[in-house]
């Protein structure tokens, strides 16, 4: 949506190539969309950015290239190479030769990019649209936050349009409903709606909403509607003739259907009231009739269906068995039904839904991240009151999400954690609509009889206010709103949904009130009823603890009655003990919660600054505690340890003790080559050297040998073998410092120190904190593209401090950069400014030797949700690519400081790879060794892209050698760390900072003598004295009988002169470099 609203071009937002390896990401982006594609991809583990820098995109034809380069370097060590080729929901044959058309495709085949030919032809390019599909529509916590904040709202603003529907015509004009006229809401939305769909998507719906009046919902009719939609009922009206004087039919079976979801929702209402109230006089029993047994018949068996989806869902999630679900449902159903005396066919389905409504298969014992439906139907239920005639069906269906966490036990046993949650408990699942001309002739009777009844019922403290009636029933958990009377005698309460409800005081056993002692408090009163008194309430409140509760919303008239009225009156009658509480009974403190946040969201204020799930959790309680568990499924099935699954989905932790006497605090300093993390590590050994007693675990200075977890378990067990001798002599605590060697990732070091496998070390090993050293002008290789693992080193929930070790002044554009960056991968991570990692900040310091940071809860669950599975050792953190070389050489000679520095110099990024690779590009050169002109021996490293040099005296000062043939060893050097690097060249590039072993000269001969040479020998001996018979004329050599020369006539002997002098000097030469012992720079 950002990227959408930023006014850039299409081209411009859609320029992105993202590819998905086991392992690792490689995102290829333009500067205009990094910055919005940052902060929802930089957490991805093992990622690879392609992008340039501002400056170079400006150039069109240099971020073609780029583009084209970048995806060829992407794409390279692949074999087989997915596209989703098809959209959601539709289907087009895959062809090859179409992809091979793309431009970005057609580029890898140019000359000069190294592509190597036809990118169809080099790799297997298969169509993964239905594989993707399939993992679209899975539900996670984004997905669910979705469907109910958009979809479940439209849902429910449906449902309520179809209960106005009925509301607006009121008890009077119920005989003039229509099937047509109440289920124009459901049907309209789902008609609407499916038309979108039904663009992109050819599958037909399975379901359809309808609206069914009393016998009209036969087991024929409702799987009619289901699979074909409702038609030819728009004049079906609610009465119905089967009943005497044809009065307004018993019930009406309605469900809603999304168009473009997978939510479902069924329920069955009733027209009339199914129980008659308590006749508290003689004058009231004349006002009752007897009760209508059919009525009474269908609201107590749809009461057991409620309870049977509830007990489906339950097994269904603890089992994910269907036929475990059919067959304990149907036991429970039968026996329940049986009581009722009802003998009528009943279904139980559970059926999975994709994210378009699409049915999806369930298999036995699989779990799967769908929204599911869990119906129940008993169908046809015959008549008590009439022999022979049935009174329809009753349909109740709830949408639930189901969550699954696999975890390990500490004997390795594994076990599950599942919960589910209901998405449409917050749709009414009763109703009592007062229709009939009995309930509205009743209705009428009694109001007027409340007005004339002051003699009957004693004083009226409290007349018609409004307050909520709760219910003890948990299948309820709904708040029914009406007025309230309140008598010496009785309490009184009505509701067009539910007719009037008579409690005689006679009957009322306890009498709780719980206020908070705060007027801003919802005030409940709680009522325990003789078990006579349940026949006489509406079904959905009868219940076993035989109590009922009253809801005064703060500063009403009801609550300020009911303190001023009536608890002064009950507390002047003898006999009558009002117990105020202190805090809200378990079985009423979900509901009394919900009530006041939608109190404190309505008045208190501040309701802008609530998220919109947090606001839908108040009308469906638990939403959160759900997304926590979700969000912990949702990234996978590998195990976590059961230790830390409260801590996971925030529920309450207990983290356990942890022995002072024998624990090992264990602090991990991490970095890539060249981030200063060494220098930490002193700084923290001589800060901290009298309090502790400190171990350095690290490689030693020329080892490059990859991470080994066992060199490192067993360094941490010779540790806490020691600590445990010395631990009652020296009081200290010992604390160790482990340095991760190389390029290693996180990751491995907390695996191998977690998974000792010592249980009494393992046990008293922790980890206090993670700090990582980055160098912000040495994280990037070329333009965005990070070393390995170093963005891996930022991770949320692996690290706790980041040190910037360099470019630390004020407003610097590479600090910025990497402050930027490191943000978007971890919010929370403290920062810190320290040139070469030399901290100086007793703030800093503390928080680096911290001995909780690493366990807070919130990096524990980071840690889980990120990397799952992180704990298993057959998981692995490598990548595929972009792997960095360290190459150590050691020799015995020591350097020409100048040639040396001169070399080093010339290191730059060009120098040793071709521009647009980074095959053999040296980035860092450390070692140790000495110069000609000192014995010192020194430390030295040399980090590229910085240019930065250093070179200081080591701490390990050696003998130097004798440089005789038995005292040459290798006892020097050099480590350089770059990308496919060749260790043959790197071999010549250090032989060049020596002096080199003189070359033998080879014999002068005759031929070989230049002219220069022979006019510089004419000119030394042109003046000697010449043969007899030869003269000089001053401009030529002439002889007696007529010739001449320009030379002297005795040039040739003058000649051989030279070559003899000057080979001899030559001979001498090489018999002194043959008599000299010269060893080559790597020759043991």
């Amino acid at each position: 949506m950002e990227l959408e609203s930023s006014g850039y071009a299409d081209e411009v937002i859609d320029d992105l190539i993202l590819l998905i390896c086991p392992n690792e990401v490689h995102l290829y982006c333009n500067p205009v969309n990094y910055l919005y594609l940052l902060p929802y991809v930089a957490h991805w583990r093992n990622l690879h950015i392609y992008c340039l820098k501002e400056i170079q995109y400006e150039d069109d034809e240099e971020a073609e290239e780029f583009k084209i380069r970048s995806f060829i370097e992407m794409v390279e060590g692949c074999k087989n190479i997915g596209i989703p080729y098809n959209r959601t929901g539709m289907k087009e044959t895959f062809d090859k030769f179409a992809v091979e058309k793309w431009p970005i495709v057609q580029a890898f085949a140019l000359e000069g990019f190294g592509g190597g030919g036809f990118f169809t032809m080099k790799y297997n390019v298969i169509d993964i649209s239905s594989d993707l599909d399939s993992i679209y529509s899975l539900v996670d916590p984004v997905c669910l936050e979705q469907t109910v904040t958009e979809e479940l709202a439209l849902f429910e603003g449906q449902w309520n349009n179809f209960l106005a529907a009925v509301h607006v015509d009121g008890p009077m004009k119920m005989t003039k409903l229509t099937e047509g006229k109440v289920s124009e809401p459901l049907l309209s939305y789902y008609n609407h709606g499916r038309v979108s769909v039904q663009r992109i998507s050819q599958r037909p719906s399975q379901r359809h909403p309808y609206v069914l009046f009393g016998t009209r919902s036969s087991k024929v009719n409702i799987l009619t509607c289901d699979t074909r939609g409702q038609q030819g009922s728009s004049d079906v009206n609610a009465v119905d003739s089967s009943l005497d004087n044809n009065d307004v039919t018993t019930h009406m079976v309605c469900q809603c259907v999304s168009p473009k979801g997978p939510l479902c929702c069924a329920r069955t209402y009733f027209l009339g009231n199914a129980s008659q109230p308590y006749p508290v006089s003689d004058e009231m029993r004349k006002l009752l009739s007897s009760v209508d047994k059919d009525r009474a018949v269908l609201s107590s068996v749809y009461t057991v269906m409620v309870t049977a989806v509830t007990q489906a869902i339950d097994v269904y999630t603890q089992s994910l068995s269907i036929n475990e679900v059919k067959r304990t449902v149907t036991d429970y159903l039968s026996q329940e039904l049986s009581k009722l005396n009802v003998k009528s066919p009943h279904e139980i389905t559970i059926e999975a839904y994709d994210n378009l409504g699409s049915i999806v298969d369930l298999e036995e014992g699989q779990y799967l991240a769908h929204i599911k439906t869990a119906r129940v139907a008993v169908y046809d239920i015959p008549s008590m009151q009439h022999t022979g005639s049935s009174l329809g069906s009753l349909v109740f269906a709830e949408s639930f999400l189901d969550s699954v966490i696999n975890f390990v036990s500490k004997d390795g046993s594994r076990s599950e954690d599942r919960r589910y949650f209901v998405l449409t408990k917050h749709i009414p699942k009763y109703f009592n609509w007062t229709a009939g001309r009995r309930d509205l002739q009743l209705n009428s009777n009694l109001e007027k009889f409340l007005h004339n009844s002051s003699e009957d019922f004693g004083r009226d403290l409290i007349c018609g206010e409004m307050v909520q009636l709760l219910s003890a029933n948990q299948q309820l958990k709904e708040a029914r709103e009406g007025k309230l009377w309140v008598y010496d005698k009785c309490i009184i309460f009505m509701s067009s949904t539910e007719g009037p409800i008579v409690i005689p005081c006679d009957l009322i056993q306890t009498t709780q009130f719980y206020d908070g002692d705060s007027p801003s408090i919802m005030a409940l009163l709680l009522l325990t009823c003789d078990p006579s008194l349940q026949s006489y309430l509406p079904v959905s409140y009868r219940y076993q603890s035989n109590q009922i509760a009253l809801a005064f919303t703060p500063k009403s008239k009801a609550y300020r009655e009911m303190f001023s009225n009536v608890m002064s009156a009950w507390k002047e009658e003898n006999g009558r003990k009002l117990e105020m509480l202190e805090n809200v009974p378990s079985i009423w403190i979900h509901m009394h919660n919900q009530l006041q946040s939608k109190f404190n969201l309505n008045n208190v204020g501040g309701s802008s600054s609530i998220s919109t799930l947090k606001k839908c959790d108040i009308d469906l309680p638990g939403l959160l505690r759900f997304v926590d568990h979700l969000a912990v499924s949702s990234v996978g099935q590998a195990p976590l340890p059961s230790k830390d699954i409260s801590l996971v989905i925030n529920e309450p932790h207990d983290a356990g003790g942890f022995s002072n006497t024998s624990q090992l605090l264990v602090t991990i300093i991490s970095g890539i080559p060249g981030s200063y993390k060494e220098n930490l590590c002193s700084v923290i050994k001589n800060v901290s050297k009298e309090s502790c007693r400190w171990v350095i675990l690290k490689r030693t200075a020329d080892n490059v040998e990859p991470f080994d977890a066992v060199n490192l378990q067993q360094g941490l067990q010779a540790v806490y073998n020691k600590n445990q001798k010395e631990s009652r002599r020296d009081p200290r605590p010992n604390r160790v410092i482990v340095v991760t060697p190389g390029f290693t990732d996180i990751i491995d070091v907390v695996r191998a120190i977690e998974n000792h496998p010592n249980p009494s070390v393992a046990r008293n090993l922790k980890i206090g904190a993670v700090t990582a050293c980055i160098d912000p002008l040495n994280m990037f290789t070329k333009n965005r593209l990070t070393f390995p693992k170093l963005l891996n080193y930022c991770a949320q929930g692996w690290v706790s401090n980041i040190i910037f070790t360099g470019s630390i002044t004020p407003k610097n554009a590479e600090l910025q950069e990497a402050q930027q960056l490191i943000r978007c991968i971890n919010p929370d991570v403290a920062l810190m400014l320290a040139n070469k990692a030399e901290v100086t900040r007793s703030p800093d310091l503390e928080l680096i030797m911290s001995d909780s940071l690493f366990t807070e809860n919130r990096m524990v669950r980071a840690r889980h949700l990120l990397t799952p599975g992180w704990m298993l050792e057959r998981q692995s953190s490598s990548s595929r690519k972009c792997k960095m070389d360290e190459v150590c050489l050691k020799f015995a000679q020591p350097l020409e400081k100048g040639k040396f520095n001169t070399r080093l110099r010339g290191l730059q990024p060009s120098t040793l790879h071709n521009a647009n690779t980074l095959s053999g590009k040296v980035f860092l050169v450390h070692g140790r060794l000495r110069f000609t002109d000192s014995s010192t021996l020194m430390d030295m490293s040399h980090i590229v892209l910085s240019n930065n040099t250093s070179i200081i005296a080591s701490d390990n000062q050696l003998t130097p050698p004798t440089h005789t043939a038995s005292d040459i060893g290798h006892q020097y050097f050099v480590i350089f760390v770059g990308y496919n690097l060749e260790t043959e060249k790197l071999k010549d590039w250090l032989r060049a900072c020596v002096k080199a072993k003189p070359v033998k000269k080879e014999l002068i001969r005759k031929e070989g003598l230049s002219r220069i040479v022979l006019k510089n020998i004419h000119e030394k001996h042109h003046l000697e004295p010449l043969p007899e018979g030869w003269f000089y004329n001053g401009s030529h050599f002439v002889s007696m009988s007529g010739d001449k020369s320009d030379s002297h006539p005795n040039m040739s002997d003058f000649v051989e002169k030279y070559l003899a002098d000057e080979n001899l000097k030559i001979t001498k030469y090489n018999t002194s470099i043959d008599a000299h012992v010269f060893h080559d720079l790597f020759e043991k």
